[in-house]
C-alpha cells in the first residue's frame, strides 16, 4: 500500500495536487512535510487540514486558497523547457507563407472552451480581412457534450481556409506556424496553451478570465478581451492582421516573458530551495 511504501522508504516530502487523499495518506504515514500544489481555481475549496505548505501556480489563486487555509503559500509558476521550444520547427499545414493564420488548441469538451465564439469572430473578421483558422483538439472520452458537429457546420463556409486537426501528439509545430494564438475560454486559471504559445513567440488574444492577465499584458504581448465577446475578438484579429510589425513586437516580448517567468530551470531551483527550507523546519 501507499502507506507502507511511504513508511518503509522513510519519505521526507510528499507533494500532491487535485485530490486530497494522497496528502491525507502521507500525513497518516507521518511524512514530515506534506505539500499541496494547487490545480488552479477549481481546487481551492478542498480540505487542507493535513497540509504543511501550499504551492500556487499564480498569484491570483492565493486569496482564494486563503479562504480555507491560513498556512504558508509559495507561488511557483509552471515551467517550460526553453531550448526545446526554441527548436520547434513551424508547421503551416497547407497554408502559404503570406496567409494570416489564427490558431487555438484545447479539449473540445463543451462550450466553455469558447470554440464557437472564436469561429464566429473569425467569420466576422473575414468580412474585412483574409483570415485562416486552425482548431486543434478533440472530444475527451469523459465529456458528455459533443460540440464537433456544430463546429463542422459553422466552419463549412470557410472550406480549406479552416482546418480541424483533431488531437495532435505534439501541437507545438502547428501552433508555432500560426500568426496569432487565441484563447477564447469562458473560465481558466492560466491556460497552459497560452504559456506554450507565448514560448513559441506567438502574439496572444485571450479572454480576461481567471488569472489570464498574469500572462497576457495588454499592449506588450497581446490583447485581453471580455469572455463571449465575438466583436472584441474579431477586432483584435483584424488589428493584428493589419499590423505585422506589432505582431513581431508582441511575439518577441512573449519569448522573453516565458524565459524570465516560466523557465523550468528557474522553477526547479525554486522548488529545491523550498524543499530545503521546509525540511530544515
Amino acid at each position: 500500500s501507499i502507506n507502507n511504501y511511504l513508511t518503509h522508504h522513510q519519505i521526507d516530502i510528499v507533494q500532491y495536487g487535485n485530490k486530497p487523499w494522497p496528502g491525507k495518506l502521507a500525513k497518516a504515514a507521518q511524512v514530515p512535510v506534506v505539500i499541496e500544489r494547487t490545480a488552479g481555481p477549481r481546487s481551492v475549496g478542498i480540505d487542507r487540514s493535513h497540509v504543511d505548505h501550499v504551492v500556487a501556480s499564480n498569484y491570483g489563486t492565493v486569496p482564494l486558497i486563503q479562504q480555507n487555509y491560513d498556512g504558508e503559500i509559495t507561488v511557483i509558476r509552471n515551467g517550460l523547457d526553453i531550448p526545446w521550444y526554441r527548436a520547434v520547427k513551424p508547421d503551416r499545414l497547407h497554408f502559404k507563407p503570406d496567409d494570416f493564420v489564427v490558431c487555438y488548441c484545447a479539449r473540445m469538451g463543451g462550450v466553455g472552451q469558447g470554440f464557437e465564439v472564436l469561429v464566429s469572430a473569425v467569420l466576422k473578421a473575414r468580412k474585412k480581412e483574409d483570415v485562416k483558422l486552425i482548431l486543434i483538439g478533440d472530444k475527451p472520452k469523459h465529456s458528455v457534450e459533443d460540440i464537433r458537429p456544430r463546429l463542422r457546420k459553422m466552419v463549412k463556409p470557410m472550406g480549406k481556409d479552416c482546418v480541424l486537426t483533431g488531437a495532435l501528439a505534439d501541437p507545438a509545430p502547428v501552433m508555432a506556424g500560426a500568426d496569432v494564438y487565441v484563447c477564447p475560454a469562458f473560465h481558466h486559471g492560466i491556460s497552459n496553451s497560452l504559456i506554450e504559445a507565448a514560448a513559441l513567440g506567438r502574439p496572444l488574444i485571450a479572454t480576461d478570465v481567471g488569472q489570464t492577465s498574469e500572462i497576457v499584458h495588454k499592449g506588450h504581448n497581446g490583447f485581453l478581451v471580455p469572455p463571449k465577446n465575438v466583436d472584441a475578438i474579431a477586432d483584435a484579429i483584424i488589428d493584428l492582421k493589419t499590423k505585422p510589425k506589432m505582431r513581431h513586437r508582441l511575439g518577441h516580448f512573449n519569448k522573453g516573458l516565458i524565459e524570465r517567468e516560466y523557465n523550468i530551470d528557474i522553477q526547479a531551483k525554486k522548488y529545491a530551495d523550498l524543499y530545503a527550507q521546509l525540511l530544515q523546519k
